[in-house]
């Protein structure tokens, strides 16, 4: 009896000297409070391990832990409510899933600083983050550094993609973009940095030999929906324009330098469609139309955005305005015959049966054509003009009046152009 006394004795010495002591699992050394070692590390077993308490649901109520319980962990067999299943420890006052913590410590969009708890609740963070390198100057940061290997990873350093199934009617987005800050502006126009505010900046390098696209857009229609909306390629809205002195442009487009080669195109636009559908390279609606070489002040012209009358041509003051006019009523109606007098200004082709005379050759009618021929039982008529005169071609003068007679070899009609100072004979009929 006093044997077994000595010996239950001495176990409970000795268990109580370890225990005051570091103790080893597997080991004479251990190097912690608790050090566990496995027989074989590079051929461990099932049952190298240790199991922490698991749990069904986490504590609660009057089972929740208290401060003096901070730190101790437990792990979560199953989803308990929205806890997913996992590794928790007690900060304190909660239990915290060591996955959130480990990833970045992102917190519910709830305004209450809780940390998100599973992988649907809605995130914020209030600082810049950066995904793939040190960037940090905006508060979304993706970076893919020149120095990455050239093979195995993404190229792309952003892509989105919604697949959202609703059928539901609303607008869905791939970008929606909402600049609303207030940047002031310069009034220096020599300020290099005056000031804008802009949508989308798109930046393309020069480096590679490839196309270099600063937008490439691709928008396909529903061809089978027989409720099917417009296809649009670009729906670009400029509103609210308002300012003194203010440039207003839908699209704006400078392309190239002095140093530019091969073709240039400001515009760029082809269609292509069936034989049943109109098809337009471009369709313009405003209260004007110009077409300029070079800028607002440049070579070119004002077009009419007006169809015009039947049988109006497209002609121009000299000043860059193109419009609309008849065709007088003599030019489109039949010859006219005069017998005395001066040719109209109106006139193009006249039947002459005495003498008559035409206006002097100027700037103010150059260009101007005018047919003149013998009329019915007419002979030996004579053409007057002031000014410089009739001039034929190769001759070293001119003369101020011009005969048409029946006789052998001599013309029966004459046809002379306006070069702004003298009439220049283009055409002759002879006998």
């Amino acid at each position: 009896m006093k044997l077994k006394l000595l010996f239950v004795v001495t176990i409970i010495l000795t268990i109580s000297f370890h225990a005051m002591a570091q103790v080893g699992i597997n080991t004479i050394e251990p190097k912690s409070l608790l050090d566990v070692v496995v027989d074989d590390p590079d051929a461990p077993k099932a049952t190298d391990g240790i199991l922490i308490p698991r749990v069904n649901v986490l504590p609660s109520g009057i089972e929740f832990p208290t401060i003096e319980q901070t730190g101790m962990i437990i792990y979560l067999t199953t989803i308990d409510g929205s806890n997913p299943a996992g590794f928790y420890f007690f900060n304190g006052s909660s239990f915290v899933n060591v996955n959130d913590t480990a990833s970045g410590a992102f917190v519910n969009n709830d305004a209450t600083g809780n940390l998100a708890s599973n992988t649907t609740a809605n995130i914020r963070r209030s600082g810049n983050v950066s995904i793939g390198g040190s960037l940090n100057s905006g508060r979304l940061n993706i970076e893919i550094s020149s120095t990455e290997p050239l093979t195995g990873l993404a190229r792309t350093a952003l892509k989105l993609d919604n697949s959202n199934s609703s059928t539901a009617q609303g607008n869905t987005y791939g970008i929606d973009s909402n600049n609303a800050t207030t940047p002031s502006r310069s009034t220096d126009p020599t300020d290099g940095s005056r000031g804008n505010k802009v949508g989308i900046r798109s930046i393309v390098t020069a480096a590679g030999t490839a196309n270099h696209v600063g937008f490439l857009n691709e928008v396909f229609d529903n061809s089978s929906a027989t409720n099917g909306g417009n296809v649009i390629g670009i729906d670009n809205k400029i509103g609210n324009i308002v300012g003194s002195g203010l440039d207003n442009y839908g699209i704006r487009s400078i392309v190239g330098d002095g140093s530019s080669t091969g073709n240039i195109y400001g515009v760029y636009s082809e269609v292509v469609g069936s034989t049943s559908t109109n098809k337009y390279s471009g369709i313009f609606i405003g209260p004007n139309f110009g077409i300029r070489n070079s800028n607002l002040a440049g070579d070119g012209y004002n077009l009419p955005t007006t169809d015009g009358l039947s049988g109006q041509v497209l002609t121009t003051n000299g000043a860059g305005v193109a419009s609309w006019q008849s065709i007088s009523e003599t030019e489109r109606s039949s010859i006219r015959t005069i017998n005395t007098g001066t040719i109209a200004d109106t006139d193009d082709t006249v039947l002459i049966t005495g003498d008559i005379s035409i206006p002097e050759a100027s700037a103010a009618n150059l260009g101007k054509k005018y047919t003149i021929a013998l009329g019915l039982n007419s002979d030996n008529l004579t053409i007057t003009t002031s000014g410089n005169g009739f001039f034929y071609p190769g001759n070293s003068s001119v003369s101020s009046t011009f005969n048409l007679n029946k006789n052998p070899l001599e013309q029966r009609s004459v046809t002379v152009q306006s070069d702004g100072t003298k009439w220049v004979i283009i055409n002759l009929i002879r006998n």
